[in-house]
């Protein structure tokens, strides 16, 4: 006969708990007396209620390793350890190599953009000439806006050289416009 009531019962006990409650009974049960025999109790052949998983692989001598190798204190701060502990530090230790380099990828995005709106500035400057002060002017205020962008950048000081070259070429690219303007 199988009921409900115990299918539910020993899925809500934690597995560790079930072979718990199998080794007290069977410290229990194993001695002998002139009703049974040695170790004949507890079994598993004739039994009301089905019986879990768990204890059915226990009964049959199958422990978890750490079961096996410590005592039931430790094997449990070992399972404990290993599979929520552990995890986390993974989580961590990746977190710790994925979010610098993430932080790369996102000064490298910001330096390259600056430098494909100075690219575009820079192909524009041939085609101003002093006899287009309106354009000249257009290019100034472009390249005025682009530099106070950048020199409103935070980096951090391992950017530095590339910040410095990136002023450079915008100094640079002035300097072709203002030539330009005195043609």
């Amino acid at each position: 006969c199988h009921s409900p009531l115990a299918t539910e019962s020993w899925q809500s006990l934690h597995p560790a708990t079930q072979r718990l409650l199998i080794d007290v009974a069977t410290d229990l049960h194993e001695r002998s007396t002139f009703l049974q025999h040695h170790s004949e109790f507890p079994n598993t052949r004739e039994v009301d209620f089905e019986l879990s998983p768990v204890s059915k692989n226990y009964t049959l001598g199958v422990k978890p390793f750490f079961e096996s190798v410590l005592p039931y204190w430790w094997a449990q701060l070992a399972e404990l350890l290993v599979l929520a502990v552990l995890p986390i530090l993974i989580l961590t230790c990746l977190m710790l190599v994925i979010i610098p380099s993430l932080f790369d990828l996102k000064v490298t995005a910001a330096l390259q953009h600056f430098y494909g709106e100075l690219k575009f500035l820079e192909k524009d400057i041939p085609k101003v000439t002093s006899d287009q002060p309106i354009a000249l002017t257009k290019l100034m205020g472009k390249l005025d806006a682009l530099e106070l962008q950048v020199m409103s950048l935070e980096l951090p000081d391992r950017y530095a050289d590339r910040w410095y070259t990136l002023r450079e070429h915008l100094a640079a690219a002035r300097d072709r416009l203002l030539k330009s303007r005195g043609r």
